[in-house]
Parts: C-alpha cells; structure tokens; sequence
C-alpha cells in the first residue's frame, strides 16, 4: 500500500501538518489567484485561489537525493 498518500489525506481531513521523523512533512499550503493558459484552446484563464497538500523532504533525504 502507498502509506505516504495516507499521510496527505491525514492532512486534508484534518487539518493539521503531519511530520515523519527523518523523511519530512506533509502540510496544507495557501496558494493564490493566478493565470494560466489551456493549451488546447489557447485560451487565458483565472485559476482562484485553493488550497492544496505540500511535502518538504528532510535534509537527510535531500542529500540522498542528491547523491551525497
């Protein structure tokens, strides 16, 4: 089973941020009003402003990540 998608519905139910010690931290975000395109149509849009789950990796899996 895929725990990590567990732990960002825990977020969205919740509310609250969740912290994997030494793996990092799942967390609601703000994110604002902002414009984009369709790129079927060409067509400009207005997304509004939502909220949405982050993840921000510890610095240990950072450095793995990042071959050190």
């Amino acid at each position: 089973e895929n725990h990590f998608i567990s732990y960002d519905i825990i977020v969205i139910v919740i509310g609250e941020n969740v912290l994997i010690s030494g793996f990092g931290k799942s967390f609601m975000k703000e994110k604002a009003e902002h414009r984009g395109r369709n790129p079927t149509t060409n067509e400009d849009l207005i997304f509004a402003p939502m909220k949405g789950v982050n993840f921000k990796c510890s610095g240990k899996v950072r450095e793995l990540g990042n071959g050190k």
